[in-house]
């Protein structure tokens, strides 16, 4: 496998993930109005989506390195780079936060402080405190715990380069483990309600570092031979231990993260591979595919940031939650996230005229 297909992946795996988690939230939100409505087995079968997020660290860390594999230093270089990367990436953010505010307030949907607007414009200080990372939007963690990995790049930039891949991986793999048993077990803390322990950098450190130490081998070798059966193998095996630990309580939930992580993965990877090999035949006879799929791949955290709220707004407007409540939220998320989208650009060219 070449590195222009494994970035191919790595696109369409982002655009994968983010309708596993939008899915993920979409059902999960009607379940908790209407816990009737769903068989179970649907219900569980859509909380596979919830690991989604791990591609996005995983995939966030790969491109990263292969454009800035040379970042090992904190000095004025790495200082312009995160000032870039910032510039990049609030945009986005600050157009969703607009967004919301103004949804929620025409829906009188919740009251929003000012001092709630201001927490969450802060990078990092509102992934500290319960309140914080529940109030606007909770999915908010995300960019944050994001902004925490590019303060670390350049330490886990150096640290790559000191180590072997595997070495590294084992490390990083190691900090993961002791760092979810540790909050687990002393403070006992459940991952099922979103804290500050689940949305620190650490909790996703091996995500981050399998996609450096992917994207490294790819520069060294230009090339993998992936063995299949191994990787299917893997999925399997992680994936099961993570369902079972999911089912003996708070302390499981937590610690089925190690697990799942790796396995959603591989698994998003190797959809991803089928995916693009169904789109090449697809994309020849269908336009529309292409334009679908290119606004999933360009859209996606546009859709990551804006979706869950919207998915609230929208059920709080409907009194009937069936099949079709599900496919209204669903297609209501998009036009939204394209209105997120030419807001970041405004907000974008007002930054650049400032400038």
């Amino acid at each position: 496998m070449t590195l222009d297909k494994i970035i191919n992946l790595s696109l369409y795996g982002r655009a994968i993930a983010i309708l596993m988690i939008v899915i993920f939230h979409l059902f999960d939100s009607i379940q908790k109005v209407d816990p009737s409505m769903f068989h179970n087995i649907i219900f569980k079968m859509t909380h596979f989506g919830s690991q989604g997020i791990h591609f996005f660290f995983f995939s966030s860390a790969f491109f990263l390195y292969l454009k800035y594999d040379t970042i090992s230093r904190y000095n004025s270089l790495f200082l312009s780079w995160l000032g870039k990367r910032l510039l990049k990436l609030y945009p986005t953010y600050i157009a969703s936060l607009i967004l919301i505010v103004i949804i929620f307030y025409i829906f009188n949907y919740q009251t929003i402080l000012p001092k709630e607007i201001l927490i969450n414009l802060l990078p990092m200080i509102r992934n500290f405190d319960d309140y914080y990372i529940h109030s606007i939007n909770g999915n908010f963690w995300f960019l944050h715990t994001l902004i925490e990995f590019y303060l670390i790049f350049p330490f886990l930039v150096k640290l790559s380069h000191k180590l072997t891949n595997l070495h590294f991986l084992l490390l990083t793999y190691v900090i993961v483990i002791i760092y979810i048993t540790s909050y687990t077990f002393y403070f006992s803390v459940d991952s099922s309600s979103l804290n500050p322990f689940t949305a620190f950098f650490i909790n996703y450190l091996y995500d981050f570092a399998l996609g450096i130490a992917l994207a490294k081998y790819f520069k060294e070798n230009k090339k993998i031979d992936l063995k299949i059966s191994y990787l299917i193998a893997i999925f399997f095996i992680f994936e099961i231990i993570g369902v079972y630990l999911s089912q003996i309580g708070a302390y499981g939930r937590n610690i089925n993260d190690i697990f799942f992580s790796i396995a959603s993965i591989i698994f998003i990877l190797g959809f991803s591979h089928i995916l693009t090999s169904l789109l090449n035949l697809i994309k020849t006879k269908n336009n529309y595919i292409s334009l679908i799929v290119n606004f999933l791949t360009t859209k996606v955290y546009d859709i990551y940031l804006i979706h869950h709220p919207v998915i609230k707004i929208v059920l709080t407007q409907v009194n009937i939650y069936s099949p079709i409540t599900v496919f209204i939220a669903f297609i209501v998320i998009f036009p939204i996230a394209l209105l997120n989208f030419y807001i970041t650009k405004l907000i974008t060219k007002a930054i650049q005229w400032i400038k």
